[in-house]
């Protein structure tokens, strides 16, 4: 049986997962600019990758609005995440985003939208091993995808590591 609420928790996600992109993006340029390495075409790409987030996660909050709580109720529910993937274990907690896009393997023009995936545990605890890849939209189900994930410590200190992932989503 699916969760009768699940449309909202959908659409909750990506906007979630829109404010996370949009703040990862604040943050790297507030760092470049800090640093003096804040170029004009770094600014340029910037406003483009705002511009992508507003379009592309217009589109899904749309999607998932017209879809509405009927498209739950006659059985879709977000798509199972992919198997745990082992990352090295460090001392500190981490945050999890996409580094790069994810794309099919056997067709590299298939991306998905950053803000269409989800993490378990959404911040890996210290000492922690695994964690999950799961699909917002059931479009891009039964495919293997391949990406770069972003692990960066929450204390002052903490290191960041990237880890390219290739997985069945």
């Amino acid at each position: 049986m699916t969760d009768p609420h699940a449309h909202l928790g959908q659409s909750l996600a990506i906007a979630q997962g829109l404010v996370d992109q949009a703040g990862a993006l604040a943050r790297d340029a507030a760092s470049k600019i800090d640093a003096g390495e804040f170029s004009l075409d770094d600014r340029i790409k910037v406003a483009h990758r705002m511009f992508e987030l507003w379009v592309l996660g217009g589109a899904a909050l749309a999607q998932s609005a017209l879809a509405g709580p009927i498209a739950c109720a006659t059985g879709q529910a977000l798509p199972e995440p992919s198997d745990p993937i082992e990352i090295a274990k460090r001392p500190y907690d981490r945050t999890i985003s996409v580094a790069t896009s994810f794309r099919q393997t056997s067709d590299p023009t298939v991306v998905i939208p950053h803000f269409l995936l989800r993490f378990t545990p959404v911040t890996l605890p210290a000492n922690a091993g695994q964690f999950q890849i799961g699909l917002l939209d059931s479009n891009f189900s039964g495919s293997v995808f391949e990406g770069v994930v972003r692990l960066k410590g929450t204390a002052a200190g903490a290191g960041e590591d990237l880890v390219k992932v290739i997985t069945e989503l």
